[in-house]
C-alpha cells in the first residue's frame, strides 16, 4: 500500500479480465471518480485498500 501512496494517478494502470478472459486497461487518472477523491487528498494506497481501484476499473 505504501508503494501506491508513492505513485500519481497517471502512473497506475488499472486491469481487469472479463468473463471471456479479455483484459482491459485504463489508466487510473482517467477514472474520474478516483482522480476526485485524489484530488482531495485521498492517497491511492487507500484507495486500493478500500477497493476503489477495482470499482473503478471498466468490465
Amino acid at each position: 500500500m505504501l508503494f501506491v501512496d508513492a505513485l500519481k494517478p497517471e502512473q497506475v494502470w488499472l486491469v481487469k479480465k472479463d468473463e471471456r478472459g479479455h483484459s482491459t486497461v485504463t489508466r487510473a487518472a482517467d477514472v474520474e471518480e478516483i482522480q476526485k477523491m485524489t484530488e482531495q487528498g485521498i492517497p491511492l494506497g487507500s484507495l486500493w485498500y478500500s477497493n476503489h481501484l477495482d470499482d473503478g476499473a471498466p468490465e
